[in-house]
């Protein structure tokens, strides 16, 4: 049994529960302690059959695994007035089927978002270990600066996706 929602942030949120048998003739509700944090909280499973009920708790297992993470981040001068570049390394292990993975990132100077990056988006077998360039949406001068990368990591099975966000903060000097 699998139940899906969207977790707060949209994205995609997938689990799979324990098997369970149903009889002829009985209904199962299941409902979860909070749908925008499907993967983190239990499930109340209620079977009924001709007026009686019984339930349990339990708790599915994410559906989307971690596969990535980021290995290091380096920014690099775009030439006269042209965007600026990140190149991203990204460690990648135990690729599932039909996994995509989106590479996005914030270029901060304090709190201040000085630029972003165009999202690149990996499928299959260009998702490998390595560097990954992403180009930022404008120029960059020189100067310390901090950089907020995330991953979206999605899986497929069958008709439902999940997905998982990883989040990274780096300090940098350009």
């Amino acid at each position: 049994m699998k139940l899906s929602a969207f977790a707060s942030d949209g994205h995609p949120v997938a689990v799979k529960l324990p098997p369970m048998k149903l009889r002829s003739g009985e209904s199962v509700t299941m409902t979860p302690a909070d749908w925008g944090r499907l993967g983190t909280v239990p499930v109340h499973i209620v079977v009924a059959e001709r007026g009686r009920k019984r339930s349990r708790t339990s708790r599915g297992r994410m559906l989307g695994v971690r596969f990535a993470r980021v290995g290091g981040v380096r920014l690099v001068a775009g030439e006269a007035g042209s965007p600026a570049r990140a190149e991203v390394g990204i460690v990648v292990r135990r690729l599932p089927d039909d996994a995509t993975l989106s590479i996005a990132l914030d270029v901060l100077r304090g709190a201040q978002v000085v630029t972003q990056s165009v999202p690149v988006q990996l499928v299959g077998a260009d998702i490998t270990s390595g560097s990954h360039e992403v180009v930022l949406v404008d120029a960059l001068a020189p100067g310390r600066y901090r950089v907020r990368v995330r991953l979206l990591e999605t899986v497929s099975d069958g008709p439902m996706q999940a997905s998982r966000v990883v989040k990274v903060l780096r300090r940098l000097t350009l």
